[in-house]
């Protein structure tokens, strides 16, 4: 039990990480993944964006392969015990601010395996190979405080799915939610997206 408390944690923890990534990196952090691929002996983390010039063509089409760019690469050797971060400098934002994104990636991509691990013994079957994190978040306003604000009403809800994507199965997701009241005495409520930001932590299946 305390197990799946420390889970939730984790997942409160990672959000907020997401939250600082995302204002760290200015107009190239409205749309932010980290992407982790899980193998025997360690891992590789990849964080990417939308370019800030390619927001509006993401939004309103279906494919818009252009419209990615890479923040870094990342690599966890469990035998030896060596974790490198790559950033990419050409972005000026990235370079301005080295020191504190890997600091935040560290701290995100360690606490992601933490739930990776937890998720994976308590609501998957172990047979499995689940061989990849996918970790989402959107922020539509640029006002830090009240999305931190925001995210003190919000919730984890946690879910197994059974989806087939272009390459691997996403097998369980959580996701940020709201509870709002739909009674003016608050008697009865619904949950939500948030208003002004998104988040997602996901688990493939290969």
């Amino acid at each position: 039990m305390s197990d799946i408390k420390n889970l939730f944690r984790k997942l409160d923890d990672i959000l907020h990480d997401m939250v600082k990534y995302s204002f760290t990196l200015g107009n190239w952090g409205r749309y932010t993944w980290i992407e982790i691929y899980i193998g025997y002996n360690g891992y590789g983390g990849k964080g990417f964006v939308v370019k800030p010039w390619k927001i509006y063509e993401f939004e309103h089409q279906k494919v818009c392969n252009s419209c990615f760019g890479d923040i870094y690469v990342s690599e966890y050797d469990r035998i030896n015990r060596s974790y490198n971060i790559y950033t990419n400098d050409y972005i000026s934002k990235v370079k301005e601010n080295k020191k504190e994104i890997e600091n935040i990636i560290s701290n995100i991509e360690t606490q992601a395996m933490y739930v990776y691990d937890i998720t994976v013994d308590s609501y998957l079957d172990l047979l499995k190979n689940y061989s990849k994190v996918l970790i989402y978040f959107r922020r539509d306003i640029f006002d830090y405080n009240k999305i931190i604000e925001e995210i003190k009403n919000s919730i984890m809800f946690g879910q197994p799915i059974n989806k087939v994507g272009p390459k691997d199965r996403l097998s369980y997701r959580f996701i940020a939610l709201e509870e709002k009241e739909i009674s003016k005495y608050g008697e009865e409520s619904e949950l939500s997206y948030p208003e002004n930001y998104r988040f997602s932590f996901m688990i493939y299946e290969k």
